[in-house]
């Protein structure tokens, strides 16, 4: 039985992809591996040992360069963690990743995942949190988000065969405190139906936010039903509140929040606007909620859908769909960026390229945008052909730049701050879809400038 970071029991020449983004073979995992710090007991599946030396696996070090001369990408996972690693989020000097374990790779008796923290200025990785179960269970990826030494996570899991229990956790990294924010517990039927969610983790002390579904008692003769809410709790005094009802009346304003973000105490979601829940006809709208005054606000009214929103200093941008009335966010096609300038009050387009498709992924943080962008492919309305490349807008000056233009599929950007001051994007390079295997990669965000050629 394999703890996290284990390496998998599968034939190394014959199973495992070895290729950089070109194509060409990478630096050998082994040698690249601390090995000394892995001899000893590291803990069984659910009480990882923390003290498992200074570094016990060391990333390769591979760079590469990205799309310009000015950017570098550092190889942040190893082989031990890039089994579904979709999940990550940097702040500082620390990256984590949500990734490392399944029943198909070395563990005839759990799957699921582990959580990594990864250390830029020494190349290190450690398991700072496991979230196995018995195989037969269901156990998705971990969303987190990291601010300092703490990260916000989510975890859910089958206890029975039909309860689905869900949580959200935030763990200490350097004291190991590892405590649940909130949990709820859903019916759990054969076939999939039913269960709850929680997704779209942003910690942002005090507070943590994310999308939640949960099954929702009706009258009768209805029973129950599912809702997706934005919630939010203050991690000092354990409160957790509603954003998608109205504090004064406690009516639901917004229904099927899906993607929530947070800045400067701000939240903001997509959410079908009806008029009110249950009236119709619905599109995606993006809102918000201020955790502090309660203020609720709808920031767009667009035809077509808009949703993903994201936060950066003095914007919200998302993707947007009202020039393509005939995709939505399901069936997205040639998407644009729109954003909202919180400081004067005006709405304008962002990133309009052609007919390509930004997203489904966007992120911000500071002064820059980061996200997916399939025109460098040969069907660039759609990601059908597994060519998508990350691009980067610098809002103060709205300058474009491009991150990476290596051949194959890279998703998923997440931008974040480092301890100089400057800005990084963390993203994933797709290896094999369908082993759902995935390599994490910490790029640069050059200021505007140096960033072109």
């Amino acid at each position: 039985m394999d703890a996290c970071g284990d390496a998998p029991d599968v034939d190394d020449g014959a199973d495992r992809p070895d290729v950089s983004p070109d194509g060409e073979s990478d630096v050998d995992d082994a040698d690249a591996r601390d090995t000394d710090a892995l001899d000893g007991d590291r803990g069984d599946l659910f009480d990882v040992d923390l003290d498992a030396g200074p570094c016990p696996y060391r990333a390769s070090g591979e760079t590469r360069a990205g799309a310009s001369a000015s950017i570098s990408c550092r190889r942040v996972t190893i082989w031990e963690n890039e089994y579904a690693s979709l999940f990550f989020s940097g702040d500082g000097d620390r990256i984590v990743v949500s990734g490392g374990v399944s029943s198909g790779m070395g563990s005839a008796e759990y799957i699921g995942l582990c959580l990594w923290e990864y250390r830029r200025s020494t190349g290190c990785s450690r398991v700072v949190h496991s979230a196995l179960t018995p195989v037969g269970s269901t156990s998705r990826p971990s969303p987190a988000s990291i601010e300092g030494t703490q990260v916000a996570y989510a975890w859910d899991w089958l206890p029975t065969a039909d309860t689905h229990h869900c949580l959200v956790g935030l763990l200490d990294l350097e004291s190991g405190e590892d405590r649940t924010l909130a949990s709820s517990d859903s019916r759990f039927r054969p076939g999939g139906w039913g269960g709850c969610s929680m997704i779209s983790v942003r910690l942002e002390y005090p507070w943590v936010v994310w999308a939640d579904n949960r099954e929702v008692p009706l009258a009768p003769p209805d029973g129950t039903s599912y809702r997706w809410d934005a919630l939010a709790t203050n991690i000092d005094t354990g409160e957790v509140i509603n954003l998608s009802v109205d504090p004064t009346t406690s009516e639901h304003l917004w229904d099927s929040v899906y993607h929530v973000d947070l800045d400067d105490g701000l939240a903001v979601f997509e959410a079908a606007w009806g008029g009110r829940p249950g009236t119709g006809p619905y599109r995606e709208e993006i809102v918000g909620a201020h955790l502090v005054s309660g203020d609720r606000r709808q920031f767009t009214d667009a035809p077509g859908d808009q949703w993903y929103p994201v936060l950066g200093s003095s914007w919200i941008a998302w993707l947007d769909q009202r020039s393509h009335l005939e995709c939505d966010r399901f069936t997205p096609c040639s998407t644009d960026i729109y954003g909202f300038n919180l400081g004067t009050g005006t709405e304008q387009t962002l990133v309009v390229a052609g007919d390509s498709m930004q997203g489904e992924e966007v992120d911000a943080e500071g002064p820059w945008v980061v996200y997916e962008d399939q025109r460098g492919g040969d069907d660039p309305t759609h990601d059908r052909d597994r060519e998508q490349d990350i691009y980067a807008l610098h809002l103060p000056t709205m300058t474009e730049i491009q991150v990476t233009d290596w051949p194959g599929y890279e998703r998923i950007p997440r931008a974040y701050r480092r301890e100089d001051g400057s800005y990084g994007v963390v993203l994933a390079f797709e290896l094999d879809r369908p082993s759902a295997l995935y390599r994490v990669w910490d790029c640069d965000l050059p200021e505007p400038g140096g960033a072109a050629e």
